[in-house]
């Protein structure tokens, strides 16, 4: 088995998130087109793109993300040779992902996971 990991920090630095939205597959555009929040926008675009980046790197060709609603996706090569599952996680401008396959055979989604928090100031005891 493989398990890839990589984390992501979302910044305002060098992003053009108009661009980046139209990289994204009809679906994820439908799917940003009805999140509200800037915030939570900026966070599912660049969770996105780090989802292919983590792919393309690790794996190598080009993936499609797929996903109902409220289901972690799955990534499918668009040669149809492989599958790959992916967990990603938001928290107050981080983006976190994790990556996993065993062989050529995708992990389940729910074999996967990962969690990212924001750290929040303590008030002073």
């Amino acid at each position: 088995m493989s398990l890839h990991v990589t984390l992501g920090v979302v910044t305002d630095d060098g992003i053009d998130l108009g661009r980046a939205i139209a990289t994204l597959s009809a679906t994820d555009r439908a799917r940003a087109a009805r999140l509200g929040a800037p915030a939570r926008l900026r966070e599912f675009v660049l969770g996105r793109l780090l989802a292919r980046h983590m792919l393309q790197s690790v794996f190598g060709g080009a993936w499609t993300l797929h996903a109902d609603p409220g289901r972690r996706p799955l990534a499918r090569a668009d040669d149809g040779r492989a599958h790959a599952a992916i967990n990603l996680s938001h928290s107050r401008g981080v983006v976190a992902g994790a990556l996993g396959r065993a062989g050529d055979a995708p992990l389940a989604a729910a074999d996967l996971g990962c969690d990212v928090e924001a750290r929040r100031p303590r008030p002073a005891a």
